[in-house]
């Protein structure tokens, strides 16, 4: 047991852990994902998780679709095989999401990477994930449409989702329940 915890807890271990985990992303964003550190506290059932950045259709010299600075997830239970998660907590600091519409219509938003079974229905949903937090906080978050910015801070409670892609037509599917939500802005009044 010794040697297996030490494996756990390991620059080897992590690694494959961290690669792991920017393919599972990959495979539900449909694009590129650099993680730059992951470590965790088995004791305490903690994650952080540091610099997720995904990469979508942007040009090089266009921000990421996506930039998460830090992710501290408190774990009530994971199944690291399915793609089921539930946390106690899941906090997300300096998230930036930059969506770009081109002109024609297009968006920076990648194709979502096929991994459907071979004889599957064209209508049928490909599940991505389950999840469910009783604590979800955004702290510093900007979503910026273009070149308009919006401050994103959250603080949610009871959050639940099921997530699945549709293969025809190709669009994210799935249903986000909520028991509070709160959300500040400075560009718009607080809601509840």
């Amino acid at each position: 047991f010794v040697l297996l915890g030490w494996y756990f807890t390991s620059a080897g271990f992590k690694e494959v852990v961290r690669n792991r985990l920017a393919r599972e992303i990959e495979d539900a964003t449909g694009g590129q994902v650099e993680i730059r550190h992951i470590d965790w506290n088995v004791a305490k059932l903690q994650v952080a998780i540091e610099g997720v950045t995904i990469h979508g259709l942007e040009g090089p010299t266009d921000a990421p679709l996506a930039h998460i600075e830090r992710i501290d997830a408190n774990i009530r239970i994971v199944s690291l095989l399915g793609r089921e998660w539930t946390f106690n907590s899941l906090i997300i600091q300096k998230p930036q999401f930059h969506l770009i519409v081109y002109p024609d219509g297009r968006t920076n938003q990648p194709t979502l990477r096929s991994h459907s079974k071979r004889g599957a229905s064209a209508s049928a949903i490909d599940p991505l994930f389950k999840v469910a937090i009783r604590d979800f906080v955004v702290k510093n978050g900007e979503l910026l449409i273009n070149q308009q910015r919006t401050a994103l801070q959250v603080n949610a409670r009871d959050i639940t989702a099921n997530v699945g892609y549709l293969r025809s037509p190709e669009c994210y599917d799935g249903t986000v329940s909520i028991g509070k939500l709160d959300h500040t802005s400075p560009q718009y009044r607080p809601f509840s």
